[in-house]
């Protein structure tokens, strides 16, 4: 085990984040590396918007997984859709007080304690148009 990780468990909190998302973050980012991708959190895209989390997976596949802390945090949110023209696999991530049947179908879910996560739901594939 290395003594200083490339991702921090806990990272400088800069006042946008609740202590809430934070923990779900830490979730989602455990469950990642688990399955070997490697994790990038507030990773800025060519938009401007800056994605919670983004996740390189072993088969070279972008993940981003967008958190919500509530019911209110996922209902002001207008920026999550743009974050799928970004991805091969778009997800929403929350903890088990937020219900399940707020997103859209379309997207992934993962459902997040703090200590781990579990896909509970599978997005399906978009292929990222990429320029030659």
């Amino acid at each position: 085990m290395p003594i200083i990780s490339p991702v921090p468990l806990n990272p400088l909190i800069d006042g946008r984040q609740s202590e809430r998302a934070m923990l779900v973050r830490r979730g989602v980012q455990r469950l990642l590396r688990e399955m070997g991708a490697h994790v990038l959190p507030e990773l800025s895209l060519a938009t401007g918007r800056r994605a919670d989390l983004v996740a390189l997976t072993r088969q070279g596949d972008i993940w981003i997984i967008e958190i919500k802390s509530s019911i209110e945090d996922f209902r002001v949110d207008r920026k999550w859709p743009d974050y799928r023209l970004h991805s091969d696999r778009f997800f929403f991530a929350t903890h088990p007080g937020v219900p399940l049947e707020i997103f859209p179908q379309e997207c992934g879910f993962i459902l997040s304690d703090g200590y781990g996560a579990e896909i509970l739901r599978d997005p399906g594939w978009a292929e990222i148009y990429r320029r030659t």
